[in-house]
């Protein structure tokens, strides 16, 4: 649990105060840049394929989306004070881009479409699938024929591309798109149900510090000397970032440039150090911003059972042998699922 902050850090973690927290102006704009967050996620997550802009909790296409806001409504102010929107409008903005990107990326998209096709395409004579799951299957949860047989059309495209010439087949994915995507908007709306009741608990009485909340909230606080963007530090925190990566991005397009390392591996090939699941070090400008935003026992707890967690796999492997490695995450069985696991289940 995160230290007890000051009345005033707790005042900041709170949205600031407006007029009106929901405002139509503010849906509509929260509308726009969720479509354009969604082009953006779209594009970089399963155009290019390279980067990741829409998973984590707070989102960098969301904070990237929401600087540029803020920059222009605060040239909105200084022409016309009474066009700019308020910080809790700009709070609405923020929530409805950080929606937005999860849903598009790993939050829903990148599994439930998979999850559709996936049980037809990988369907099989000696699996016996079709016999087994299609009949309990829902037609309308799915874009194929549940009466059909394996590999159809629609989840060979899926998996394998379009032939040459071919349209995207659009209609058999409607229906079951929307299906599951009320399924996952009462999901949402549970869990922020859940959140308003519980927040009086965790804000007023246990104190949580809400560091994911912090910067957002930062950025749409009210001008002023000592506000977000007048502060120097911010800029060149900023300046970092965006030197680092432009570099590296320059690196991608013009390999003659040369790029600025962020990982270094460390290698480990005796026994039964070698038993250590993949160790490197990473240079992270965004964790060290996020790690700021914690207290120190929070980030001491995260570093401490990191190291122990590498250090159980090193005596398990000096006592009976190299683990089995886990299939749902990085690193043994064991660490990944603490359950427990026999000498039979162990390699090596």
């Amino acid at each position: 649990m995160a230290a007890e902050p000051t009345p005033h850090s707790r005042a900041a973690s709170r949205p600031a105060a407006g007029p009106a927290t929901i405002t139509v102006r503010a849906v509509v704009l929260g509308l726009v840049m969720s479509t354009v967050t969604i082009g953006l996620v779209i594009w970089a997550e399963y155009v290019i394929g390279t980067i990741q802009i829409g998973y984590l909790q707070i989102p960098p296409v969301a904070i990237a989306l929401l600087f540029l806001v803020v920059l222009v409504n605060r040239l909105v102010a200084n022409i016309s004070p009474r066009a700019r929107l308020r910080p809790a409008e700009l709070v609405v903005v923020y929530a409805m881009m950080v929606f937005s990107s999860m849903v598009t990326s790993r939050g829903v998209s990148q599994r439930i479409y998979g999850s559709m096709v996936g049980i037809n395409y990988f369907a099989s004579p000696a699996n016996h699938w079709q016999q087994l799951w299609f009949p309990q299957i829902k037609q309308w949860l799915m874009p194929w024929n549940v009466e059909g047989g394996i590999a159809q059309p629609v989840a060979k495209y899926f998996y394998e591309g379009l032939p040459a010439g071919a349209s995207l087949p659009w209609t058999p994915w409607i229906l079951p798109t929307a299906m599951w995507l009320l399924l996952f908007g009462l999901v949402y709306a549970a869990f922020m149900a859940m959140a308003a009741i519980m927040y009086k608990l965790w804000a007023d009485e246990e104190h949580l510090a809400f560091p994911l909340t912090k910067l957002p909230l930062e950025m749409v606080a009210e001008s002023g000397p000592k506000s977000f963007l007048h502060n120097k530090l911010m800029w060149i925190g900023f300046a970092a970032p965006v030197i680092w990566f432009g570099v590296n991005g320059m690196h991608e397009i013009w390999p003659n440039i040369p790029a600025i390392k962020t990982v270094m591996w460390i290698p480990f090939s005796s026994f039964p150090w070698s038993a250590m699941s993949a160790t490197m070090l990473v240079f992270s400008l965004a964790g060290v911003g996020f790690f700021y935003l914690l207290s120190s026992e929070m980030v001491f707890s995260l570093w401490f059972f990191f190291v122990f967690a590498r250090l159980q796999q090193v005596a398990a492997a000096a006592l009976v042998g190299n683990p089995v490695p886990a299939f749902h995450a990085a690193g043994p069985l064991f660490v990944a699922d603490r359950t427990p696991v026999c000498t039979s289940r162990w390699s090596g």
